[in-house]
C-alpha cells in the first residue's frame, strides 16, 4: 500500500492501484491509499470494502492474460458511480471466462492437485 499516487492530478480519474507482472510466479501490486480513501468517502463505503475491490481488480491483472480490462465486471478499466455501488453490493464480479482463466493459471503454477474444480483449495479455503 502506497500513501499516494505521485502521478495524480486534480480533475483526472483516480487510479486506485497498479499491477506489474514480474514473471509467471511473481508480481508487484501497488494500491494508492489516498485514492482508495477518496472513493470510500465519496460513496460512503467502508474503506476495507473499497480496498478489497481495488485489490481484486489488481489481482485480476496479475492472473489474467493481457489485455485484462473488460467492458463489464470488476475488470472494467474505470468505474462510474453505479459500478462502485454494484461492487459494494457484491454484484460486480469477474466474468465466468475470466474466473476460468485465473483457475487455469493457478492450476498451472500451483499444480493440478492443489485446486479443485470449484476454485477451492483442498483444505477448504476459498480461492478466486
Amino acid at each position: 500500500m502506497r500513501p499516494r499516487n505521485a502521478q495524480a492530478a486534480p480533475g483526472k480519474a483516480r487510479i486506485m492501484g497498479v499491477a506489474l507482472a514480474a514473471d509467471e510466479r511473481r508480481a508487484v501490486l501497488s494500491l494508492f491509499f489516498d485514492a482508495v480513501k477518496d472513493v470510500a468517502q465519496r460513496y460512503g463505503a467502508p474503506l476495507s470494502d473499497v480496498l478489497g475491490i481495488a485489490l481484486a481488480h489488481e489481482m485480476g491483472h496479475v492472473l489474467l492474460p493481457p489485455p485484462s480490462h473488460s467492458a463489464e465486471g470488476i475488470m472494467q478499466a474505470s468505474w462510474e458511480g453505479d459500478d462502485i455501488r454494484h461492487a459494494l453490493l457484491g454484484d460486480l464480479a469477474f466474468t465466468n471466462d475470466q474466473a476460468e482463466q485465473m483457475r487455469t493459471r493457478l492450476r498451472r503454477n500451483l499444480g493440478p492437485a492443489v485446486l479443485e474444480g470449484n476454485g477451492t483449495v483442498k483444505d477448504g479455503r476459498a480461492r478466486p
